[in-house]
């Protein structure tokens, strides 16, 4: 690997990936956007963000910076304008002051939350030139003019299912998404000691950048090819990711039929988000009643016990508590401990919904051929396995903390010829 990276390895045999160092800036308010660069680091830092631009750094509800000129038609003149800036509910207004110190030119700065707004700008006491201009910090050299007469519509983002025009044409919610919130924990990497998954996976660099179900047969719908960044994948805490799953939105009258999916990033406290490592799932389906599933590539997947309401912004509801409704008999498995939480069921290495220890297509065999098939003690790490059951960045299948135990206890632990299977419809 490249002698610079964060987890550059001078023993290894054979390339890995590479983790890189990145500038992570200060996010005191929390919001996901940094303010001032705190350097060049592998892990991140407390309080601190992978992006930058926030133009407030003490409060999460703004973060968009800019600032208007406006400007008298004749700088020989000056005077007053009035501006009105509205974001929602949210009014900023009143008048600039056109000085002669400047020729006319007024300059307002402006921090406000993201989203669209419009800027109406109206004469007091003297003519206004017939463009005013925007800058933004982002592009410094480049100034952005609109006509003074007429409102200025700014802002821009994918359009959502949330009731809000989104991406500021005019419309809201047309050829939207759904946004779509969803907690699930996974048995294999949760420590009920601690409330939180193992991200023992994501630290040793394996965690692709690009989802895996396509590679495994998995036939999305609307969905597949979602890619994250290196940078997402080096977030640590409790929002640290853990792995890749997908989420399926299911017919409301016959949820067998799947109508929607989107591959989704899971973070160590069970929140599902999308590639960006911090916004909702965004579905690519419209309004409507649907069931949502979450599946995982060796982990039994979960389907609400009914379709969603049609309200605007989803939620796919929290599948760790027991209180949570859910298709089907056991469909998690329930764990005990300090932090005790529902879970989806551990060991389906083959992704066919059914754990099986012995005879055909079973979910044993395949970890005993991968650490080699004839010395049981033999362990296989440092890649992205299906057999790696508890997800440790390790398959093995004797010996403590091994793969193969979990499969036998999940169907039953007596019986090896017993099988379980998904409750999905």
């Amino acid at each position: 690997m490249d002698v610079n990276a964060c987890n550059h390895d001078p023993s290894a045999t054979c390339p890995g990936p590479c983790t890189q160092a990145q500038l992570w800036f200060a996010d005191n308010d929390g919001d996901g956007s940094g303010s001032t660069p705190l350097g060049i680091s592998c892990t991140q830092p407390a309080n601190s963000a992978f992006s930058s631009g926030d133009c407030d750094d003490t409060n999460a509800a703004v973060q968009t910076g800019f600032t208007l000129f406006i400007l008298t038609d004749d700088p020989a003149d000056v005077g007053t304008a009035h501006y009105l800036i509205q974001q929602g509910g949210t009014i900023i207004e009143g008048d600039l002051d056109l000085p002669a110190a400047t020729e006319g030119i007024g300059e307002l700065p402006v921090c406000i939350g993201p989203g669209c707004y419009t800027i109406t700008i109206t004469q007091n006491n003297v003519p206004l030139f017939p463009e005013s201009y925007l800058l933004f910090p982002s592009d410094p050299d480049n100034y952005v003019p609109f006509l003074t007469d007429d409102p200025y519509l700014g802002g821009s983002s994918t359009e959502i299912c949330d009731g809000i025009d989104n991406d500021c044409n005019g419309l809201a919610d047309e050829g939207c998404a759904i946004a779509l919130s969803a907690r699930v924990f996974l048995e294999g990497p949760y420590n009920a000691g601690t409330g939180l998954m193992n991200d023992g996976v994501r630290a040793l660099g394996l965690v692709p950048t690009t989802e895996p179900y396509t590679g495994l047969g998995y036939t999305h719908v609307g969905g597949g090819g979602e890619s994250t960044s290196p940078s997402v994948l080096a977030i640590t805490g409790n929002d640290a990711v853990v792995d890749w799953v997908v989420i399926e939105l299911r017919d409301a009258l016959d949820p067998s039929v799947v109508v929607s999916t989107r591959s989704a990033l899971l973070q160590r406290d069970g929140d599902v988000v999308d590639t960006d490592g911090s916004n909702t799932v965004s579905m690519p389906i419209g309004q409507g009643n649907y069931h949502v599933a979450v599946r995982h590539r060796n982990h039994f997947g979960v389907d609400d016990a009914g379709p969603i309401l049609p309200e605007l912004q989803r939620d796919g509801g929290d599948l760790t508590l027991s209180a949570t409704a859910t298709y089907g008999t056991n469909a998690r498995k329930s764990i005990p401990g300090t932090f005790p939480t529902q879970a989806l069921w551990a060991g389906d290495v083959t992704f066919n919904k059914q754990l099986k220890y012995a005879g055909s297509n079973n979910d044993r065999d395949p970890i005993l051929t991968a650490i080699g098939g004839l010395v049981p003690t033999n362990t296989l790490s440092g890649q992205y396995r299906q057999e790696d059951i508890n997800m440790n960045g390790q398959v093995k299948y004797a010996g403590s903390a091994n793969d193969r135990d979990i499969l036998l206890q999940n169907i039953g632990g007596s019986v090896p010829t017993a099988v379980r299977n998904a409750q999905l419809p």
